[in-house]
């Protein structure tokens, strides 16, 4: 596909850009406002050092992005653990990094999950993967 992301044919985002195709109007490229977004800082009250685990989220934004956003949140505030959560949506930081699909979840630098939503339980496995390599 030469470095280009791809939707699968049931995103909204792909629909979207398939009527405007069908309409005959040239696609405008939009560029969202921030393309790096902090999503959340989450802290455990009890943890008051130690390193913080940064957990990175890829994707346009699109349905399953969001999904992949709110599980790693929710099993990040499970588990207690010091996390920074950021979203990437610039699509050239995505490929730069390698990813050609998408979401694609980043624990601490390294690549975990690419072109599927992830289960809670692998979630929550790399987390403590990640934590058990912090110590």
């Amino acid at each position: 596909m030469g470095g280009v992301l791809r939707c699968r044919p049931t995103d909204r985002c792909s629909r979207n850009q398939l009527r405007v195709q069908q309409m005959g109007v040239p696609p405008t490229v939009v560029e969202p406002p921030k393309t790096v977004e902090r999503l959340a800082q989450i802290y455990n009250e009890n943890d008051k050092g130690g390193t913080e685990m940064k957990i990175e989220i890829m994707g346009p934004g699109c349905p399953r992005c969001q999904k992949t956003e709110s599980l790693v949140a929710d099993v990040v505030r499970k588990l207690g653990i010091k996390a920074d959560i950021v979203k990437i949506t610039d699509l050239k930081q995505i490929a730069d990094r390698g990813v050609m699909a998408t979401p694609a979840v980043f624990v601490n630098g390294v690549k975990k999950i690419e072109g599927k939503i992830p289960s809670e339980s692998m979630i929550q496995r790399w987390l403590e993967e990640a934590k058990q390599q912090q110590e």
